[in-house]
């Protein structure tokens, strides 16, 4: 058996050229995503020295995923979807610009960078069921794995690559450097959503779903729709078990709040230190992600979806053991790669399962489990930690998520047995 058949499928970025540009302009925003977000969480918690503070702007961005996710999930199923990236990607560019003028000046204060912090998590959540139905109007259904692979990868590359860069900044340039990158790399955001085409970006429509903004009845059609997306997802046996299982990976085992708590309890509290456990994660992520040619090739990716499930926690109980730098960074590259393999199974999973003309809804629905977890993790991480230790968070958060990985698996065949449709053009459950 070739060694190219485990590297990662290029298909989707030479077969299609907005789906390239959309691709190349997202990996660039991120990696200004993760030089802010790296910078956020180090100015609170040298300002403040707090584990729960730390992890209150995961709670601060969850309020706004659970509030404007689901109303993004409706929106993107009446209106055009290309429209709704470019008004949310501009707004974020403006808040990081303020975040930005804040810090550079010196008259940042917590209040102020949480509301901003707040505001773009909100347009963040506001575009993301757009976002995440592009790619299935842009490839063939059995092209979409290799393309979330694709996103995947660079999502880890800029998480790799944005913390160390940030940390290299930050003791350089000065902390605000950071907001000017990520505030720069949102344009090209824009050059990429650009290349979609309009019709692509069109959710498909039925005669009774809301168009007018002025009809009396639109609000009430509006809400019965977002109820239809969260009835199509919980009533279906895949997508529900899916559902949990993300829940049991974020809310229990993500460790990111705690590692200022951990860095300081055991690696000496230095920012480079610090700067080299969330780029672990990224690691493992991209080269998982490199070599997911046969991962994106098997068909029963909800079994992939529990296997990696069980991994993630695993590695995060042990990265809470690890007394040792190099030991606990390891564990973190084995989590990153399990988090990229679970992410892609799910992505292939949520949207093969879902008609398009509910995409926009569900998705919304998946965005809030994907990103509100997080949110909840970085709670409850924090609490934990601020009575126990970092450590502790990690060690029992990890073998939770192991633990209901597990059970899932065991009691959820429809999710074992699930496989990719894999006939061109076909939409699934029409």
């Amino acid at each position: 058996m070739s060694i190219t058949s485990y590297a990662l499928d290029l298909k989707p970025v030479r077969a299609s050229r907005s789906f390239r540009h959309v691709w190349i302009g997202q990996t660039i925003s991120r990696f200004g995503g993760q030089m802010s977000g790296f910078a956020l969480m180090y100015l609170v918690w040298v300002a403040t020295r707090s584990p729960a503070l730390v992890g209150l702007i995961g709670v601060i961005q969850g309020l706004a995923l659970l509030v404007f996710g689901l109303v993004g999930g409706h929106v993107a199923d009446i209106a055009n979807r290309k429209a709704i990236l470019v008004a949310s990607r501009v707004g974020q560019l403006v808040a990081s610009c303020l975040i930005a003028a804040l810090v550079l000046t010196g008259t940042w204060h917590l209040p102020a960078l949480f509301v901003l912090t707040a505001v773009s998590a909100a347009l963040s959540a506001f575009a993301a069921p757009a976002d995440q139905t592009i790619a299935p109007r842009l490839l063939d259904p059995a092209q979409l794995p290799s393309g979330l692979a694709l996103m995947r990868v660079s999502s880890q590359i800029a998480i790799l690559t944005g913390p160390v860069i940030a940390g290299l900044v930050i003791s350089t340039a000065g902390i605000g450097v950071c907001f000017v990158v990520d505030s720069v790399t949102f344009l090209a955001a824009l050059w990429g959503i650009s290349a979609v085409p309009r019709q692509a970006a069109q959710p498909e429509r039925r005669p009774d779903d809301p168009e007018d903004p002025d009809d009396p009845e639109y609000t009430v059609k509006g809400l019965r729709a977002t109820v239809e997306g969260a009835r199509f997802l919980l009533g279906d046996k895949t997508l529900r078990s899916a559902a949990l299982v993300d829940i049991a990976a974020t809310v229990l085992a993500l460790p990111i709040a705690v590692f200022p708590a951990i860095n300081a309890e055991r690696f000496g509290g230095s920012p480079h230190t610090l700067s080299l456990m969330l780029p672990a994660i990224g690691l493992g992520g991209v080269v998982a992600g490199l070599m997911s040619g046969k991962l994106t090739g098997y068909p029963h990716q909800g079994r992939i979806m529990l296997i990696s499930c069980l991994c993630w926690g695993g590695a995060i109980a042990a990265f809470g053991l690890s007394t040792n730098l190099a030991v606990a960074l390891s564990f973190l590259v084995i989590a990153g790669a399990a988090d990229t393999c679970t992410v892609i199974a799910r992505g292939s999973l949520v949207q093969l399962s879902t008609p398009d003309r509910l995409r926009g809804r569900v998705s919304s629905i998946d965005y809030l489990i994907g990103a509100g977890g997080p949110s909840l993790g970085a709670m409850r991480a924090g609490l934990v930690a601020d009575v126990t230790s970092g450590a502790i968070s990690c060690i029992t958060g990890g073998t939770a998520c192991a633990a209901v990985a597990i059970w899932m698996g065991l009691t959820s065949p429809n999710l074992r047995h699930w496989t990719i449709p894999r006939s061109a053009g076909q939409d699934p459950a029409e």
